[in-house]
């Protein structure tokens, strides 16, 4: 009898074990979930913010500007003998393409459009020049004149929405691809892309493609329809001439260049052989001849140009040069304070003092000139994330709002914050982080870490 009472005692006390067990499970369940659904809602990602830098020299804004920029370029571009290459070509447009024979013949005269620009295209050779060899001879001179110029466009300016991240060449109020309800954010391109579009009666027209006589046009089109047609007579109209440049706006390199003729090409042709029966008829079609230079200029990039280093721990750089050889070339490394951050002649650096940052410089020589770049390394511990105190709130104006920031992990070493608004007119924040209600409206307060720009975001009504 008394072994039952034990056995049932035992048997009680497990089952309350086991249920203690599951509601000790529930509770880390619950509380996980709603820890973690926490941690998803407050990240929100990086967005490192606009960098508008203004270049070496400033945009172009008028014909004048252009002339003056792209001469300046090219000048300093011969003078300095970056490595260079010419080529030509020629593209014909399909949707051009019209002829007073059938439908069956326009249709075939589109199908072969492709295998004739190849064959055009292969007439013609690039020639190219070395690093520091004279590129004179194979380049037409541009020297333009404002006169010359009768419409000027420059892109370097785009926009990007600070939620996904999609980029527009205008300023949507708001992003179609996430629906992020606020504007895009203004941002600079590496390269001003200029085109020129340049009067009928300009120099260029003849100095950069010299018009072609009707017996050479014949020369030129007459082989590569040999196969179909006899050509009886071509008529050339030419029409535009672009000039399209592109320079490193920090550094007034020029990245390429080019001239882009458009003309319009009507052909009268016996069709012969198997195409006989097609009898004669024209054709006519747009052309464009384009003449273009690239040039590669000698340098040193560094894959990273900002770092996080933890102390006593180590990492590495990648230099990746541009020169002939670049595998026979030396990389001196360097570091601006050896108290802070090491760095060995292989690119690999270790951070010693916590919460010091120093610069990292790799240089070469090549052809009698310096060539370098530098990253910038903070010795701690990097931020992994970041929360705002609150996520919405609702203002009368006039009203303030003291916004707190935490930084993930407790031990990150810089726990600055830079904080924005998307709408002046509705909220403005302060450096502390303190809201101010402004007027009626939405709008979105945000922090971005100082240190990899990890994004928090308050959504603020004013009524």
């Amino acid at each position: 009898m008394e072994n039952v009472e034990i056995s049932e005692r035992k048997r009680k006390q497990t089952k309350i074990l086991y249920i203690a067990v599951i509601v000790v499970l529930c509770l880390m369940f619950v509380v996980g979930f709603f820890w973690g659904l926490d941690r998803v809602l407050a990240l929100e990602g990086t967005f490192p913010p606009a960098a508008l830098k203004e270049g070496l020299t400033p945009a172009p804004v008028s014909g004048q500007d252009a002339c003056d920029f792209l001469n300046a370029s090219v000048e300093k571009a011969l003078a300095d003998r970056p490595k260079a290459t010419r080529s030509e070509s020629i593209g014909i447009d399909g949707d051009s393409i019209q002829t007073d024979l059938s439908d069956r013949v326009l249709a075939t005269l589109k199908l072969v459009r492709g295998s004739v620009e190849d064959k055009l295209n292969d007439g013609f050779e690039s020639q190219s020049v070395g690093f520091s060899e004279d590129f004179t001879p194979y380049f037409a001179s541009a020297d333009l004149q404002p006169a010359d110029v009768q419409e000027m466009d420059v892109d370097y300016i785009y926009y990007q929405c600070r939620n996904c991240g999609a980029e527009s060449d205008e300023q949507p109020e708001r992003c179609d691809a996430c629906e992020y309800p606020y504007p895009y954010l203004q941002h600079y391109r590496d390269n001003y892309t200029v085109t020129l579009t340049l009067a009928t009666d300009s120099a260029l027209h003849k100095d950069v493609f010299k018009p072609l006589s009707k017996k050479e046009a014949v020369a030129l089109i007459a082989p590569e329809l040999k196969d179909v047609c006899d050509v009886k007579d071509i008529d050339v109209t030419y029409n535009e001439l672009t000039v399209n440049y592109c320079v490193r706006r920090m550094t007034n390199e020029l990245q390429w260049l080019s001239y882009n003729k458009t003309m319009t090409v009507t052909v009268k042709v016996a069709f012969t052989g198997a195409y006989a029966a097609l009898g004669e008829g024209s054709f006519t079609a747009d052309l464009t001849r384009r003449q273009k230079y690239d040039f590669t200029w000698p340098g040193l990039s560094l894959n990273k140009h900002t770092a996080n280093v933890e102390p006593k721990a180590s990492d590495n750089l990648l230099a990746t040069l541009t020169c002939d050889d670049p595998a026979k070339m030396t990389v001196t490394w360097t570091s601006s304070d050896p108290n802070i951050l090491t760095v060995d002649e292989d690119g690999y650096y270790k951070g010693l003092l916590e919460g010091g940052r120093a610069t990292i410089t790799a240089s070469f020589e090549f052809n009698g000139k310096t060539y370098s770049d530098s990253c910038d390394v903070t010795v701690g511990y990097a931020v992994e994330g970041s929360k705002l105190s609150h996520r919405k709130a609702t203002l009368a104006t006039g009203d303030t709002l003291p916004l707190e920031v935490k930084i993930n992990p407790a031990k990150a070493t810089i726990r600055t914050v830079t904080w924005y608004t998307t709408d002046e007119t509705v909220a403005t924040v302060n450096a502390e982080g303190v809201v101010t209600a402004v007027g009626n409206g939405q709008c979105e307060i945000y922090s971005l870490t100082d240190d990899g720009f990890y994004k928090s975001t308050c959504e603020v009504t004013v009524q």
